[in-house]
């Protein structure tokens, strides 16, 4: 088992083919190799299935979002019968686990009020300013009357929670999704700080997580089974052909 910075792999080597070659003199070095590369991919198509189910357990992301940020690279060759998972290590915004936006009524609706008449300034006491009309924000699913109220994300199915550890709400992006985003403090000299993106777990995060001790003990097992059966069946195609 192997990882690097972008991304983590699997790979699934057989378990010492010499020693099994010489004890079976009837097999020759391709139905070795076959028997190899078979029982290689068997195991490593399983452990994709399994590693998946195992990161997606509780978590709210669909399987489509991790298969597109997971491949299964299968084995080909007989003389290196190795197969390998990748998962990338991209970020992963707080929008995919289902953030919504939370409103709260706004302070002056508009039946309160006639538009275009002044009235007082809230963000400058003792001045005045022209009503205008509330009309809501429809990207962002603000109906009129109501106003930002923070955001909600639910990383875990059934576990839907407010963000209160920062001021969060959403920026439409450069390819028109919306991203969750706070503002940090700013610096001096800038009234306002940098925005700031919000990410959950990342696909790559969850596949090194699922990849526990109990889970790569079973693949071996798993892996070393299968060499010998599927070595057994190459044995009885030898000795059917004399």
């Amino acid at each position: 088992m192997a990882g690097s910075l972008s991304a983590f792999s699997v790979t699934v080597d057989t378990v010492k083919l010499e020693e099994v070659a010489n004890s079976l003199d009837k097999l020759d070095d391709a139905a070795l190799g076959r028997a190899a590369v078979t029982a290689v991919n068997q195991v490593a198509q399983k452990a994709f299935a399994d590693a998946k189910a195992k990161m997606n357990t509780g978590i709210n992301l669909p399987d489509s979002y991790l298969d597109e940020r997971m491949a299964l690279e299968l084995a080909t060759d007989p003389a290196k019968p190795t197969a390998r998972i990748l998962a990338r290590g991209r970020l992963t915004t707080l929008t995919q686990y289902g953030a919504q936006q939370m409103t709260r009524p706004v302070k002056y609706p508009n039946d309160s009020f006639t538009p275009g008449k002044m009235g007082k300034n809230p963000r400058k006491p003792g001045a005045l300013l022209p009503w205008k009309l509330r009309t809501g924000n429809p990207a962002l699913g603000i109906p009129v009357g109501m106003k930002q109220d923070g955001l909600s994300v639910e990383v875990t199915r059934g576990g839907r929670k407010p963000i209160t550890s920062v001021q969060a709400f959403f920026v439409r992006g450069r390819n028109g999704n919306l991203l969750v985003m706070t503002r940090q403090s700013g610096t001096s000299g800038k009234k306002r700080g940098d925005l700031k993106a919000l990410y959950g777990p990342s696909v790559y995060q969850l596949f090194r997580a699922a990849l526990d001790e109990a889970f790569l003990n079973d693949v071996a097992d798993r892996l070393g089974k299968t060499v010998v059966t599927l070595t057994a069946d190459e044995l009885k195609k030898a000795l059917g052909n004399e």
